[in-house]
């Protein structure tokens, strides 16, 4: 489940097309009324804390930092996901400045910058980004959702599995070569744990079905898998853009990407009071 379909970006040059969303496990999916990116009023000079033309937003807990002009979406909050969020350290502060991240259902920025390592052409780089807060209870990775509909696809009686790339499997029905057209049917591709895994250890899968306006050999994937007990991301793909043997790579420039976004030990007070202040500084 996912609000709307990011649109497609991209790592380094091989990735112009390809959508990211990061997942926050926390309330229910799409539960506030849409907020275009041009229509949010943020002015960072009205922080207290200069914020550097960044635009803090929190997801559940998780508290990331972009740059503003990448902020394209935003599903604001509803009166029942308001109740379980945490308070902000500086409420009368402009909803996006350090002390008052923004706070809302989903977020997509495009691109997704580097933050660590700002260049002028990086700001071109990465894509469409979406955090979404959903019910960890109604929500699966694409593994988990490849085990539950199609128990071990390469394992099956009738399947046939083809290695992409080292590490990466790809799994096609037996119909897909019976048919004469595997370029028009689904299929799996699954990520070995010895070569990558996701941050909690957890196995991978890539899940493609064919793009019905483009040719035959072009798919449509996508991939997700929690970063931590409440957060995850989700990112599609057009394989005739980014070719199965790159996602590996792309999925780790990603993830290094999420971690430098991320403000590390974020302070959620219980009651709205001042941030302490560094004794040292």
């Amino acid at each position: 489940m996912r609000c709307s379909l990011p649109r497609h970006p991209r790592l380094p040059q091989a990735v112009q097309a390809t959508g990211m969303v990061l997942v926050s496990i926390v309330a229910s999916l799409c539960a506030g009324s849409p907020t275009r990116g041009d229509a949010i009023q943020y002015n960072s000079a009205k922080c207290s804390e200069n914020p550097g033309g960044m635009i803090y937003v929190a997801a559940g807990r998780h508290v990331y930092h972009q740059p503003f002009e990448n902020l394209r979406y935003v599903h604001d909050i509803s009166l029942e996901t308001a109740a379980g969020l945490p308070v902000p350290p500086r409420p009368s502060q402009p909803r996006g400045c350090p002390d008052h991240p923004l706070q809302g259902t989903g977020f997509k920025f495009g691109p997704f910058s580097d933050v660590a390592n700002p260049r002028p052409a990086e700001t071109a780089i990465g894509g469409l980004v979406q955090l979404i807060e959903i019910d960890p209870a109604a929500w699966w990775d694409t593994y988990e959702r490849h085990a539950l509909s199609r128990a071990d696809a390469c394992a099956a009686r009738h399947a046939m599995g083809t290695e992409a790339a080292p590490g990466l499997t790809v799994c096609r029905p037996a119909a897909a070569t019976s048919s004469g057209r595997p370029g028009r049917l689904p299929f799996v591709a699954l990520v070995d744990s010895r070569h990558h895994a996701g941050p909690l250890g957890q196995p991978l899968a890539i899940l493609c079905s064919p793009n019905t306006s483009a040719g035959a050999d072009d798919h449509v994937c996508e991939m997700s898998y929690r970063l931590d007990t409440d957060v995850g991301v989700w990112y599609e793909f057009h394989t005739s853009v980014m070719p199965l043997s790159g996602v590996i790579d792309f999925d780790r420039e990603l993830r290094r990407r999420i971690a430098e976004a991320e403000v590390s030990d974020y302070w959620w007070p219980v009651f709205p009071t001042s941030r302490p202040r560094d004794p040292h500084q």
